[in-house]
């Protein structure tokens, strides 16, 4: 087993307000307390009843246990009124609690002897240390979401506020606003640890392959939580989890409207005729940055049902130093009858500056969201967005625009349905489901066709024609979620059992025009390349499982325990495929023409790739040092699985095509100078114009490929897992600061490897390469 080195830091952040370090499940808040009389004694069946505009049943209810404590959870961030009611004595409000995502606060009453009509109002800050939780987040309120400006609220923008979160940055969404090109679907780490997830409504909103395809409309969110260590059985993740919590509208109609725009006006450049005179003609500048969202939200049926929907519309145009049109795209160097064309590469220098020569990306995106209180004791929530978008145009001077065939994001939509039901003042049901529907599919730039050969000149350093190779129709990655769970809520204990699974597929369509590509060396040819194509690789997640309970007991008054145990089981596998012909159309061929040096191949399915169980504990411990809810001694230590995908080794490993020779090179050498190949492609063996082809296997299964240990596919502890321990201390130092330090170590296991060796299979631990 591999092992990694241990990761070790300190740290110490100082944080303001109620952007602090909070915890408990990423989705809901909660109050909790105890509750005593004059004289210091606990006081049993007492009613506790939180209010809040943000719940759309406007109150929830709690009693006392024998102990005098008492707990609400599954609370919206808001700001909540707290009342506590005994027959005897007087009622004593208190007002102004402000609940973030996760954070559980502490409100404790003391009660005096009088009449229920005598009320006491009590109106102080609201805490700012957990005492209760270990979860370490951070949280952007919907206020900083509103005070931000728009170009900053992408998920990528809003890591790069997390302390300790690297990933990629952007300035003002100028450069990327692609989906998955951000700090945490796009590679982010805290503190050594990657695997982030994304989800919506405590639902997961990336595609199959881990990317968070699915855009963050800001002005939807009320929070957004950024967890990092600590986290309960409820979640998993080796690294950070992000939860967005989405707005459900109000008794009140509301609306928002946000944008920003910027174009080329209003930007300056150095290009000077001195440097046009040594040949640079072009500034890279930005044409256009545009991001504009309206947001309303209310009731249909005031305390019965709410509304709220968003309309989004953002993207930029780019222009590249050095990029360029083909001037002469629609000018052929082959004969008029050649099926493979070559088309002439002349750069359109003075083609004017417009949104359509350079860089472009546009998205759109429209949100609806009811909620319905069905009764007073059940809860439903539906969810539509539905997204498209387009990445195209090319951001390298090597690349012509028609090189880079753009990509069309559609259907791109998020669907989630919530239920959420209190059975008795102790047991409340969750369930949910949701659907990230994917689809980004490749097509032709103006200008290409089918019949036209991708050309790699290495002399003049060009790609022009079209691509290599493009990802036609349909290329999706679907992602669809399902959980559910039972609490069971006293004033000492909230116990939670439930399940979340996943199911996943890839499906993706490659093509490569006439089947060739073509380099060159200063216009004179030089090698050919054959594709196996068209083929498509396919893998599906069966399941992506945990099974969890966890506990939070408080022990004392001051120690709170945080128990968590999660049963986690990854299975996937590779449908039965076709190549050479998938005998549907592409989106630009009609009827896919078979491969004409291969025909068809098909290849068997591949099932439990792999097949993985864990066991996964989960402790926590909070102690509150001085009994007063302003200083937190915190220990957690958790063991956490890899995040993964139909990507990782379903697709890229196990697959047959994945695992076959899909491409051959091969010399060219044109005589003739007629940019046709004279040849037999099919012999693939030198003869006429051509060389032998670089591999022989072509088409068939690469016997060199790498080899998988049967042993390393299915058990326990096979998956890439992490040790996550941490130790902190948090401290109010006045109303609405706080100060944390921590020490945080983690620690991963298990790295499958490729060995060369002539060692048989099972004599390997992870993966080899025969030799």
């Amino acid at each position: 087993m591999g092992r990694l080195g241990a990761v070790r830091v300190w740290v110490l952040v100082v944080l303001s307000g109620v952007v602090l370090v909070r915890v408990a499940e990423a989705q809901d808040a909660g109050i909790a307390g105890i509750v005593k009389d004059a004289t210091g004694g606990v006081l049993p069946g007492v009613t506790v009843t939180v209010t809040s505009p943000v719940l759309i049943e406007q109150q929830r209810t709690a009693v006392t246990d024998a102990e005098g404590r008492y707990v609400v959870i599954q609370l919206r961030p808001g700001t909540y009124r707290v009342a506590f009611t005994l027959p005897g004595f007087s009622t004593v409000v208190r007002e102004g609690i402000l609940l973030s995502a996760g954070f559980t606060a502490t409100v404790d009453g003391e009660l005096r002897v009088g009449g229920l009509a005598a009320s006491v109002t009590v109106t102080g800050a609201s805490p700012v240390v957990d005492v209760q939780n270990v979860r370490r987040q951070q949280v952007f309120t919907s206020d900083l979401l509103d005070a931000l400006p728009a170009s900053t609220k992408s998920i990528s923008s809003l890591a790069s506020l997390t302390t300790g979160l690297s990933g990629i940055g952007d300035v003002g969404g100028a450069y990327q606003v692609e989906p998955g090109n951000d700090a945490v679907s796009g590679g982010g780490a805290f503190h050594g640890k990657s695997g982030t997830k994304v989800s919506s409504d405590g639902m997961g909103i990336e595609n199959s392959s881990g990317n968070s395809s699915y855009q963050l409309t800001a002005s939807s969110v009320e929070e957004m939580v950024m967890s990092t260590s600590g986290i309960s059985a409820d979640t998993n993740a080796d690294g950070v989890v992000v939860n967005i919590i989405p707005k459900e509208g109000s008794n009140t109609l509301k609306t928002t409207i946000a944008g920003l725009f910027s174009n080329n006006s209003m930007e300056s450049d150095n290009l000077d005729d001195n440097l046009r005179q040594r040949g640079l003609t072009t500034s890279t500048k930005t044409q256009k940055l545009f991001d504009e969202s309206v947001a309303v939200g209310g009731p249909i049926k005031k305390d019965k049902v709410w509304f709220f929907g968003t309309l989004r519309s953002w993207g930029f145009a780019r222009q590249y130093a050095g990029t360029y049109w083909n001037k002469t795209q629609e000018q052929f160097l082959t004969p008029p009858d050649a099926t493979a064309k070559v088309v002439k590469w002349t750069p359109y220098v003075d083609r004017p500056l417009d949104n359509n020569s350079g860089r472009r990306e546009w998205y759109q995106s429209g949100l609806a969201r009811i909620t319905w209180q069905a009764s007073r004791n059940n809860k439903v929530g539906v969810t539509y967005d539905e997204q498209r978008g387009c990445n195209c145009g090319s951001t390298s001077s090597a690349l012509s625009q028609e090189y880079y065939d753009g990509y069309i994001f559609h259907p791109n939509r998020l669907i989630q349905a919530t239920w959420n039901s209190t059975l008795t003042s102790k047991l409340l049901l969750e369930a949910g489901f949701a659907a990230t529907i994917s689809q980004w599919n490749e097509y032709y730039t103006p200008g290409v066709n089918n019949n036209i050969v991708s050309i790699v000149d290495v002399g003049a350093g060009i790609s022009y024609g079209t691509a290599l190779v493009f990802l036609g129709h349909p290329n999706g990655r679907d992602r669809y979620t399902q959980r559910a769970a039972l609490s069971y809520v006293t004033g000492s204990h909230n116990m939670k059992f439930g399940f979340q699974t996943d199911e996943a597929n890839t499906n993706t369509y490659w093509q490569a025009n006439q089947n060739v590509d073509y380099f060159f060396y200063n216009l004179y040819p030089i090698l050919i390349l054959q594709w196996a194509t068209p083929y498509r690789t396919e893998a599906r997640v069966k399941a992506d499982m945990g099974i969890y309970g966890q506990d939070q007991w408080k022990l004392t008054n001051k120690m709170t325990l945080n128990l968590g145990l999660r049963w986690d089981y990854f299975n996937s596998y590779v449908p039965a495929q076709t190549a050479g012909y998938p005998g549907e159309s592409d989106g630009y061929w009609n009827n896919p023409p078979v491969n004409p040096w291969l025909g068809q191949r098909k290849y068997d399915p591949v099932y439990d790739a792999p097949s993985w169980k864990d066991i996964d504990p989960r402790l926590g411990i909070a102690y509150d040092l001085k009994g007063d809810g302003k200083t937190a001694l915190k220990f957690t230590a958790g063991r956490y699985v890899a995040k993964l995908g139909t990507d990782d080794i379903a697709a890229n490993i196990a697959s047959p095509i994945s695992r076959a020779i899909t491409n051959v090179t091969r010399n060219w050498t044109d005589a003739n100078g007629n940019y046709v190949p004279d040849c037999t492609l099919g012999n693939f063996s030198a003869n006429g114009e051509c060389g032998a082809v670089s591999n022989q296997y072509f088409g068939q299964n690469n016997p060199n490929a790498v080899q998988i240990n049967p042993s390393v596919l299915s058990g326990y502890g096979k998956r890439d897992h992490n040790w996550d321990i941490t130790a902190e201390a948090q401290h109010q130092l006045k109303e609405g600061i706080g100060v944390t330090g921590g020490y945080y170590y983690n620690n991963g296991g298990y790295f499958r490897y490729a060995f060369g060796s002539p060692f048989s299979s099972h004599r390997l631990q992870g993966f080899q390469t025969r030799v």
